[in-house]
């Protein structure tokens, strides 16, 4: 009996459940996808760096799981709660049958229940085609094993989902117990036209006040936070910023729709006119009982924002960099800089393949020499400017590179190639931690001596080009590009092989090649290792790189996500719940002659408000935020991040299907 009842109950109010239903099923579906790709087999074999980065993704994946976890009971706990207003009445009419507290308090939770499982089971059948897409994603981003198959059912993850699922239920059914425990159900019949009251609405000078405060309060807040280190403040005072934000964000919130309904009323000709008096009012008394509710969401969308715009401008300049860095698949170097290497030059690609390599597996390969000059790097850099693991540069000799080579290297890159008169060098640069003291250089428009020979700048005296890899923002300090003529006679600091792999080659493969073969080459001279060569591949890159910023991004992303979907779905749970309450309103609408298309636009005009209340703080405070994070990321990894606004379409097209989502429902309420 009690088990139909349930599903007939379901059934009848599968509008209130529609949106929480399909928000479940989707965040089901991401915490399966992000949980389950660190375990994919797809992430094996890119050996000690990717294993490393995998276990740092599962420790951040697992942490923001729990905190998702807790954001989905969030969202239950809340629709439960809205669930529970709407059906006062019907909850007051099983009591007043003779259904005690216990079986009532049951129904709801039997109802709650079987919606969760429902949106378990396909939010992990939607997760499971979430994964085929992920690992695939993660194959570009992380250079990984691209043989093993994509599809995978991860037992962990769905041990995951079964757990929250489990602590949904077990908070529900304490709400249920707290709210039904001590209560009369049969006087929420009673409690249908009681009117929330509060002290700010006899004093609406007070609102006013409050409302200026708040203002006055985010625009310092802006003020403070143009300088990016200000937010170190944050790490020194979050247990008195963190609440005051939050306390004045609820204010902000609480007042502003007195004060908006304040200056409407006060401009009578606006107000009277068609039906604005209906649209204003009906969003007064929704903001009304939704303020600290839009506070928190507003606050929620705040860190979404924020994320989005970090998340998606690392990702940019993650793939920027790493295609700046790698022009080649390939850099392999030998080393005569120590007495203890082979001095002789030797051809790099012959003794590999006499280790065993096959020459088909390479194209377009180009090997050159690198020789020292006849001056150190204290002609070009400052010590004391220079950062500290940089300080004894200005012993060792600048780096020289014929002309001839340099052209080469930019003939493979498909770049235009460089000339220079008789008696002129240029300089090759791009090391963060060098290149302002590179270009003051310049500025004092020096000449060289080389082989008795003065060379002065180019006019296109600085480039930035990668003509050897190394790693991302850790490049070239300073390179002199002379003549070919000048550089005769002076000593090889070493030899360089740069290529690219043939279609058919596995990069993973030839990169455990590489390992293997240039142990073979090692000296140890007092216990320490030396390598007389050393390799730098795409792959390998790609892996160093985007090993932290690939977690950071899929962890951004993750949350970016949770939280989004989660704060629309409650906005919608919200305006279908008041479109429930006003239908006799819409329907005195329709008796007094308006047409439907005029009900349904006012319906949409209403709806979309109310989605765009949150975002009149969190798209503004959103921006400053990630200005300042970005800021701070640009500095921790050494480089330049470039806000991406683009991002924020993702956001503004996730909002739109919501919105049209709600629409439909709204109006399927109404009629």
């Amino acid at each position: 009996m009690l088990i139909k009842l349930i599903i007939r109950n379901v059934n009848r109010n599968i509008q209130t459940y529609t949106i929480y239903f399909l928000t479940l099923s989707l965040i089901y579906c991401i915490l399966y996808g992000f949980n389950a790709i660190p375990n994919h087999p797809i992430m094996s074999g890119n050996e000690i760096i990717q294993d490393t980065m995998l276990k740092i993704m599962s420790q951040y994946m697992g942490l923001f799981s729990f905190i998702v976890s807790l954001a989905v009971s969030f969202l239950i706990i809340y629709a439960t709660n809205f669930v529970l207003q709407r059906r006062k009445r019907e909850l007051g009419l099983y009591a007043s049958l003779g259904l005690k507290n216990s079986k009532i308090g049951l129904i709801i939770f039997g109802e709650t229940s079987l919606i969760s499982l429902g949106a378990l089971v396909i939010g992990s059948v939607m997760g499971q085609f979430l994964l085929l897409g992920l690992s695939y994603m993660a194959g570009k981003i992380f250079i990984v094993n691209e043989h093993i198959g994509y599809f995978f059912i991860d037992k962990y993850s769905l041990i995951i989902l079964g757990i929250t699922y489990l602590l949904s239920e077990v908070l529900i059914l304490m709400l249920i117990i707290i709210r039904f425990r001590k209560k009369r159900i049969i006087s929420l019949l009673q409690e249908m036209n009681i009117e929330n009251k509060s002290i700010l609405n006899k004093y609406p000078q007070l609102k006013l006040v409050i409302f200026i405060f708040s203002v006055m309060f985010f625009i310092w807040v802006a003020y403070i936070l143009r300088e990016p280190h200000n937010i170190l403040l944050l790490k020194k005072w979050y247990y008195v910023i963190v609440p005051t934000f939050s306390a004045v964000t609820i204010a902000f919130f609480i007042t502003l729709n007195q004060t908006i309904l304040s200056i409407y009323q006060n401009n009578k000709h606006f107000y009277y006119k068609g039906y604005r008096t209906f649209k204003v009012r009906q969003l007064s008394c929704q903001a009304n009982k939704n303020s600290i509710a839009l506070a928190v969401l507003s606050m929620c969308l705040t860190l979404v924002f924020t994320i989005v715009l970090l998340g998606g401008s690392a990702y940019s300049t993650m793939k920027d960099n790493i295609a700046e860095s790698t022009p080649f698949d390939f850099t392999i170097s030998k080393g005569y800089d120590l007495p203890f290497y082979q001095q002789e030059e030797v051809d790099i690609l012959k003794v590999m393949e006499m280790e065993g390599l096959d020459k088909d597996k390479l194209r377009d390969t180009y090997q050159f020499n690198i020789y020292n000059a006849p001056f150190l790097y204290d002609i070009l850099l400052n010590r004391e400017k220079l950062w500290q693991h940089d300080k004894a540069l200005i012993n060792f000799p600048v780096l020289i590179l014929k002309l001839s080579d340099y052209n080469k290297i930019l003939e493979m890159q498909g770049k235009k190639t460089v000339d220079l008169r008789d008696n002129e060098f240029i300089i090759n640069a791009n090391y963060k931690g060098t290149i302002e003291m590179v270009k003051d250089y310049i500025k004092s428009n020096p000449t060289i001596i080389v082989n008795q020979k003065k060379l002065h700048l180019s006019k296109d005296s600085l480039r930035s080009e990668v003509y050897y890899m190394t790693s991302v923002g850790n490049n070239d300090r300073g390179t002199f590009i002379l003549p070919d003529k000048y550089v005769e006679g002076l000593k090889v600091d070493s030899s360089v092989l740069i290529g690219d792999y043939s279609e058919s080659t596995d990069r993973l493969t030839f990169d455990k090649f590489l390992d293997e073969w240039i142990e073979k080459y090692t000296v140890n001279v007092n216990n320490e290792v030396h390598y007389e060569y050393k390799y730098q591949s795409s792959s390998r890159l790609t892996s160093m790189y985007t090993g932290f910023m690939g977690v950071l991004v899929f962890v951004l992303i993750f949350i970016g996500i949770i939280f989004l979907i989660i704060s629309l779905s409650v906005l919608s749970i919200q305006a279908s719940t008041a479109s429930i309450d006003s239908k006799n309103n819409y329907n005195s609408l329709s008796l007094l002659g308006t047409p439907n298309n005029k009900i349904k636009r006012i319906i949409y005009e209403g709806n979309f408000i109310h989605f765009m209340i949150p975002c009149i703080l969190a798209i503004p405070l959103g921006i400053i935020f990630a200005k300042v994070c970005i800021a701070f990321f640009a500095n921790f990894m050494n480089t330049v991040v470039v806000m991406r606004f683009e991002y924020l379409m993702f956001v503004f097209s996730v909002f739109s299907i919501y919105l049209i989502f709600t629409n439909m429902l709204c109006k399927k309420i109404i009629e």
